[in-house]
This record gives C-alpha cells, structure tokens and sequence, in this order.
C-alpha cells in the first residue's frame, strides 16, 4: 500500500491508479516526478496490510496497540533484538524515522534486511543513494526539487487516515500531508523505536537499537540477511504452456541469491515459491502445499529423507506439467535437421527438445535420431574416423568434423556448399 507521498512531489492527473503502488493516492506521479525525489523525504507509515505477499518477505505488519506494542501501525523488520520501522514508497523499500513534527524515510532499506523492491518506471536509485542519510552521521535535510504544488485545506482528511502526531499542524500550499521538518530537529530520536520490546532508545555505541549504528549492520548481515538481486518470476496462474518456464525463473532468481535466508531455508524457500501463484487454477493446489509446510515443519520425519523444496518442485511438476508436451517435443525432434551448416544452433535445438520429450540421449535410438538430423557426408565422416559410445561423443564429433569442413573450404575459397560431396 503506497502512503506516502514525498515532499516537493505535486501528484499528477488522472484517474484512481489500480497499481498497488498507487492505489491509495489519488493521482498518478509522472515519470519525471519520480526521477527527481531525493532523500530524506516526508512520508507515512502504511495503516493496512496491502503490500503484495511476494514484496513483503522479511517484513511483518503490526498494529498499534496490540500484544506486539509497536509505537504505530505499520511494516518493521525484525533483526537481531531490534525491530525497524520500515515504508514501501511507490514500490521501493525505505527506512523510516519518526521525528517531531511527523515521520521521515532517510534512506534505501538497506541491503542487510533482503527485501524486495518493484519500483514504479523513473525512480532513480543512483539519486536516492546519493542523498541517503549515511549510518555514521547526524541526519541532514536534502534540497526538494522545486515542483507546482496543490492546496489541501485539511490534513486529516489525506488518504492515510487521522493525523498520527499530536504536533500536526495544517498546511495550506503543498501536495502532502506531513508539515515541513526543520534542518535540525533535536528531538528526533526521542520517537525512535530500538527494539522488539519497545525499550527506550539506545545510547550512541550501543551495539543495537534502531539498526543506524554500523554494529547492527553487521549482526544483521552475520545473521544472513541480505538484499535479494533481480527479478522475481511473474506470478503463476496455472497456464501449463509456462510451467517449466516458471520453475527455471524462480531457480534461476534463488541461486542469483544463494546467499540469502531465503534461499537457505527450504520452508521459506517453498513459502515464498507458493506466494507467486494465483487463480482458481493454482489456490487449491497451493493451499494444500501450506498445510502440508505446516505439517513437515512440526514433524520433519514425514519427509523421509527429502528437503522440503525437493518435494514441492516434484509435486508442481506432476501437477502442472503439459503431458502433452512430451509427445509434441518428440516429433519436432524427429524432424528436425542442420541447417546451412549451423551445427551449434541443430546441437542446441535437439537438446532442448530432448529434455521437453524427457528422454535418455545415451539411448542408441536417440543417437541415431540425432545422427539423422545431420547431412549425410558429415555422418559418414563421423562413422568413418570415430568409435562413438555415448552421445555427448556424437555431438563432440559432429562439431569437430565440421570445422574441418569449414577451414577446408577456407582455404578453397568456396563456401557454395554446407557439405562435402558424396
């Protein structure tokens, strides 16, 4: 849920954005807007739970209030004996201060706490970096880009709710709801919260607190905590024509991340695997996985040997997968042929179809379909000067025998055919 919108940033026209990254202000921002925000920035803490499962890992929703006795309704990030308030600001992650007169995103969630951005198109990382406020020095307030603001009569009425500070005050000329900060705010860190116990806050060289000091940095990053890198697949709808594609995406974005907790841990690896699916096509199934993680994560012998993330990438596979697949990728395999001389490209078509048929390429009948997809002489050549055992062999061959032809024909000067004559 989007909650804030940064000073200096007039909202642009249009109609009630559906992005979740937008859906609670009642404009869209334009892509030059986004460019130039700089931090430190005005901001909110979000009063419901609507960011996206798959953008929230590392994250927890609290309420005000509650048995949990955080300071204020929002997102924190539990390290090391200290919890980190935390705002999703037009999809990008930031830590979040509460000061004085309202509440401040200082900075980039920094990369220690793994959690994943999907930034709306202009937002500018290298700014947003460049006007940080740095872990070892006192905060400072960055210059806003001078940019036409709107009237708000009335504060309390923003798409955030009430006021949550008793020193709000209206203002009469800006696009935001927060008043402006001062470039010194003394007091800022009285509101600071330094720990899942609310205890009060730390003493400078205290080793944790609100996660600013260099130490925290550390325990976090020793505790595992890192940024996820990349792309995470698009969410599965149960479209088996993807199946394969999805699951190679998701491989794909947890060894990018080996080091994270997340691809460490086969429950959270699985729990987050499951949060990109949606539809009528996937909910069963995966409703039926979580109680099964439930399950195994209470008695782990059920497993019998095998890791959490083994059975469910098995189980997706038999459930998912296109049977028709195989037959289809086995007859394109027994018509496909070299082309102009292009071994590489046959090579590279004939073993991925092999793997979409499921078949054995050491099989003598799959040498022989590989052999026959080749030009007759290069066979020969290949039959003649080899004893071939395996395919990885046949292929190996093939290539070596067809650069010979190449740099023959080099030398000929003469590329008018692909192939010696019979």
């Amino acid at each position: 849920m989007m909650t804030s919108t940064p000073a200096g940033l007039s909202k642009g026209k249009g109609r009630a954005p559906t992005d979740w990254r937008l859906h609670a202000l009642p404009n869209i921002p334009t892509v030059e807007q986004l460019s130039n925000l700089e931090l430190p920035m005005d901001a909110l803490p979000e009063q419901q739970d609507t960011v996206p499962a798959e953008y929230a890992i590392n994250t927890t929703f609290l309420v005000s209030g509650t048995t949990d006795s955080p300071p204020w309704t929002g997102y924190y990030v539990q390290i090391p004996r200290a919890r980190l308030a935390v705002t999703n600001i037009y999809g990008v992650w930031f830590e979040l201060h509460r000061r004085r007169l309202g509440f401040e995103a200082h900075r980039l969630a920094r990369g220690g706490l793994s959690l994943i951005d999907a930034p709306l198109k202009g937002i500018d990382y290298a700014r947003l970096r460049a006007t940080r406020e740095p872990l070892t020095q006192a905060p400072s307030r960055a210059a806003t880009p001078t940019i036409q603001t709107a009237t708000v009569s009335n504060p309390a009425a923003g798409p955030w709710g009430p006021p949550q500070t008793p020193k709000e005050q209206d203002k009469k000329t800006t696009g935001w709801v927060m008043p402006p900060l001062s470039d010194e705010d003394p007091n800022e860190d009285e509101y600071m919260i330094s720990s899942a116990m609310n205890r009060p806050p730390r003493q400078q060289g205290q080793p944790d607190g609100s996660g600013d000091n260099p130490m925290v940095l550390a325990a976090m990053q020793s505790a595992g905590y890192l940024r996820l890198e990349g792309n995470p697949p698009d969410r599965f709808d149960g479209d088996r024509s993807r199946t394969r594609r999805f699951l190679t995406q998701f491989r794909q974005f947890m060894l990018m991340n080996d080091g994270t907790t997340i691809a460490q841990n086969d429950i959270k690896k699985c729990t987050y695997f499951l949060s990109l699916m949606g539809g009528p096509q996937v909910d069963g199934w995966s409703e039926m996985k979580y109680d099964w993680l439930d399950i195994i994560k209470k008695d782990p012998r059920q497993l019998m040997g095998h890791s959490p993330w083994e059975v469910i990438m098995q189980d997706f596979l038999d459930a998912f997968t296109n049977h028709a697949e195989h037959e289809q990728a086995q007859n394109t395999l027994k018509q496909l042929k070299m082309k102009e001389g292009k071994i590489d490209e046959y090579i590279a078509g004939f073993e991925r179809l092999a793997h979409h048929a499921g078949i054995d390429l050491d099989d003598p009948s799959n040498m022989r379909t590989f052999a026959q997809g080749l030009p007759g002489p290069l066979v020969e050549t290949v039959l003649r000067l080899d004893d071939l055992q395996n395919y990885v062999q046949w292929r190996e061959a093939a290539q070596r025998h067809q650069r010979i032809w190449l740099k023959i024909q080099t030398h000929k000067g003469s590329y008018g055919s692909t192939q010696p004559p019979n």
